[in-house]
């Protein structure tokens, strides 16, 4: 966590400015949930496991059929590794007017005054998400979840969530 410090990753919010918006911190995610990768690390070694054993047993049979499984190999060892190691970053601004979020180039934004309710989510360490406006809703026989708008998995979450909620109360 940076606070109004001078830094590429985070310039992207500037252009969107408001001539009396200003900063009020700045973070990035740390990457996946800690949940998530705990379960994605054993589906992922299941996963791996089970296409390198059809690959021997196809390679052993003979011809061409042991490639058709170097693909599966592959995604096995992303799942395992790769998203771990990876992982894609987001960047987080949080002015006094609204909350820009940054993520594989594309920019979302919410003015603070329209947030929907939020529900913080704190982690090991003091980090955290905090999600706005969740809703369940049914199509069919499948459940669906969705959020409006999230903060997820940055250090000091009380911190974020504290300056969130002093902004809409002033707002």
């Amino acid at each position: 966590m940076e606070y109004n410090s001078q830094n590429n990753e985070y310039d992207f919010a500037r252009a969107y400015f408001l001539p009396d918006e200003y900063e009020l911190w700045r973070g990035r995610s740390k990457g996946m949930d800690p949940r998530q990768k705990m379960m994605m690390i054993p589906f992922g070694l299941f996963f791996l496991g089970f296409a390198i054993f059809w690959t021997v047993s196809a390679g052993m049979a003979g011809g061409f059929f042991g490639l058709f499984g170097l693909p599966f190999i592959a995604v096995g060892i992303y799942i395992v590794f790769g998203k771990n190691l990876v992982g894609k970053r987001t960047y987080y601004v949080i002015t006094n007017k609204r909350i820009y979020r940054s993520q594989a180039g594309r920019v979302d934004m919410v003015d603070l005054a329209n947030l929907p309710p939020m529900r913080v989510e704190a982690h090991n360490g003091g980090a955290g998400s905090i999600y706005f406006g969740e809703h369940y809703y049914r199509t069919g026989r499948n459940n669906h979840y969705g959020v409006v708008f999230s903060i997820e998995n940055v250090d000091d979450i009380a911190t974020v969530q504290r300056i969130i909620s002093e902004q809409i109360r002033i707002s």
